[in-house]
């Protein structure tokens, strides 16, 4: 899964992304004089693709699909490169197509230029960066010394087991709540007040969460894991029902890394082509359930739901290109609010509550901004146009680009080496490697607030542990 390339190898693929920036440069220089923007930009997103291609295949041959690499550049693909596949074969045109959050909004023959390249200078760097950092050793074993270790599992498989149903027919209940008043009722407070003051869900959703974290750090028993994650997936299957689909993809990818690094079990090519003849139309029949459109499935069209719909994520880095000078004087860079986020959220606890005017004031957010200047109404609805880590480096121009792909590359081989060796990087896999998964439609660096939330609750589960074992040992 770690991996050293040979000389050669790194040789050849610098090589190739060295004649791809050249075509591309030719090709500007070309179509610039003959006044061609469209020819070039559809050689550009072909070289893109063709790259993002071939970084992937990269990774798989020289690792594995399950190492993180692969799986950070499969929700890269689905999250914001979608759209430009469909756009090659005549599909969808990404830069005239008509947006319902925005229906004026058209991309620039400038903004696709930049944005392009910005996409195809990172999955370059990337690339070289991970191979560079990559180092040949044999996959550790995810052995586990815990205080009370097996007091615990039986504790914690006990609320597990609880919590989870309970949580299931809350999910339910919200995906109701968002069939009746759309999708923006879960952001916007109204899946909230309409639930408010049932205490069960609050408790219910912490203990799922705590017991499942607990269970990924001390169950080494591949069966007992396996019913544990199909549990889980099935939970967090049944968000789906009110549009959770990123999510469900997210944890469904973080699981199967999980059980690779911990049991070294891959998932066969044939087994993910099965899961995605499955998925995709999957997806699109919730969707159209949840509308009460299910005359109009076609299996055609699923496709194209599920790329188009899931890569919206492609447009943050384009709004923030053309609207970044309606955007207000900020005190610091966007990229850096998750790491001061825990400060914000002790001085302002109402930026947990939703979207309002005073959130605005407060949160120096990129998917906070762009969404409210863009469209004041839209933004006070609850709705976002979500965020893109791109996005926030292309705030630094090509500088954050090249750094951001260094920092990003070297983290992920920081945690893959660690996962099996340290006990809280464990603990956090599903936070920290579903927030790496997630980054293609997310923000760069990891929220604060988060790791102090979860760092407690990990020592409260190491404190616990040693307290049954020292109860154990007196009995």
């Amino acid at each position: 899964m770690i991996y050293k390339m040979g000389k050669d190898n790194l040789k050849n693929v610098i090589l190739f992304f060295c004649g791809v920036w050249i075509i591309n440069g030719v090709s500007f220089l070309v179509f610039s004089i003959l006044s061609m923007p469209s020819v070039y930009i559809y050689i550009l997103t072909f070289l893109l693709c063709f790259s993002y291609v071939f970084s992937l295949c990269c990774f798989i041959k020289k690792a594995n699909i399950m190492s993180l690499e692969s799986l950070f550049l499969i929700c890269l693909g689905v999250f914001c490169l979608g759209r430009l596949f469909l756009y090659l074969i005549g599909k969808f045109d990404f830069m005239n197509a008509p947006y319902a959050v925005f229906p004026m909004f058209r991309w620039g023959n400038s903004t696709a230029y930049k944005v392009l390249n910005y996409y195809l200078i990172f999955i370059s760097i990337f690339t070289m960066y991970s191979l560079i950092f990559g180092k040949k050793e044999k996959m550790k074993e995810c052995s586990v010394v815990f205080s009370g270790k097996d007091q615990l599992i039986k504790l914690f498989s006990f609320l597990f087991y609880i919590s989870g149903p309970i949580l299931a027919i809350f999910y339910l209940k919200e995906a109701r709540i968002v069939s009746e008043y759309g999708y923006s009722s879960y952001y916007n407070g109204t899946v909230a007040e309409t639930l408010n003051g049932n205490i069960l869900l609050p408790i219910s959703r912490l203990c799922f969460t705590i017991s499942f974290y607990t269970l990924c750090t001390l169950e080494n028993r591949e069966k007992k894991f396996n019913k544990i994650a199909i549990v889980y997936l099935l939970i967090t299957g049944v968000q789906l029902l009110r549009g959770a689909r990123a999510e469900f993809i997210i944890a469904f990818l973080t699981i199967c890394y999980i059980r690779y690094r911990i049991f070294g079990k891959g998932v066969r090519f044939k087994t993910i082509c099965i899961l995605a003849m499955v998925a995709i139309p999957g997806i699109y029949f919730v969707s159209l359930l949840r509308n009460g459109e299910l005359k109009s499935f076609n299996l055609l069209d699923s496709i194209n739901y599920f790329f188009i719909s899931l890569s919206g994520s492609l447009n943050v880095p384009a709004y923030y290109v053309q609207n970044k000078d309606i955007l207000p004087l900020h005190n610091y860079p966007y990229i850096f609010e998750p790491i001061i986020r825990l400060f914000l959220v002790l001085c302002y606890p109402e930026i947990t509550a939703g979207q309002s005017e005073a959130v605005i004031l407060v949160r120096q957010n990129l998917s906070h901004q762009i969404t409210y200047h863009m469209s004041n109404d839209y933004y006070l609805s609850g709705a976002n146009v979500g965020n893109n880590f791109l996005a926030e480096l292309m705030e630094f121009g090509l500088p954050g680009i090249f750094i951001g792909s260094f920092f990003l590359a070297y983290a992920i081989k920081y945690y893959d080496e660690r996962f099996c060796s340290n006990l809280f990087f464990r603990f956090m896999s599903i936070e920290f490697v579903g927030k790496i998964l997630f980054e293609p439609r997310a923000e760069y660096f990891y929220d604060t607030y988060n790791l102090f939330k979860y760092g407690t609750i990990y020592l409260f589960v190491c404190i616990l542990g040693k307290i049954i074992l020292s109860i154990k040992r007196r009995s």
